[in-house]
């Protein structure tokens, strides 16, 4: 009896801690990737993927937080840009890897490995997939958008 008590215990115990972790889907929150220090795309500039067409580290001194995830830019302007429209300047499907999704995996991307497409920022784990997907990015978008609507539900 006093093996299964403790047993018990360390299952509820895991339990609470495992609903803990994903609380901010329970607030209404988006399902965004972020690094242990919680910043998305590894500190990199959302906005100059669309201004400069190229993956540009930012700096903790250009900072904000949205979606419950900070964001880094390399300029103050950059800041500004994408605290006036988040939405046009945030990743798709919260900065994780859009081919791994539409293989129904949640895979932290590469920042280095992106297509700017239709105004809409795509990240990916490999530059190989990024690659590829600048010729076929709309064959995998019912797969992803299906697969993200359902690892939003499930988060």
């Amino acid at each position: 009896m006093h093996k299964f008590l403790i047993g018990f215990l360390m299952i509820s115990v895991t339990v609470a801690i495992s609903a803990e972790k994903f609380s901010p889907m329970e607030e209404n929150k988006p399902l965004i990737s972020i690094n242990p220090s919680g910043v998305a795309i590894n500190g990199y500039d959302t906005v100059a993927y669309f201004d400069q067409n190229k993956a540009v580290k930012g700096s903790q001194a250009y900072s904000c937080e949205y979606n419950n995830a900070v964001w880094y830019f390399s300029t103050a302007e950059n800041k500004e840009k994408f605290l006036a429209n988040p939405g046009k300047f945030a990743p798709q499907y919260g900065g994780y890897c859009a081919h791994a999704l539409a293989q129904n995996e949640l895979v932290a991307a590469n920042p280095k490995a992106f297509v700017v497409k239709d105004d809409k920022l795509y990240l990916y784990s490999k530059k190989k997939f990024a690659r590829k997907a600048k010729f076929n990015i709309d064959q995998e978008k019912p797969l992803r958008e299906r697969n993200w609507l359902s690892f939003n539900k499930t988060f």
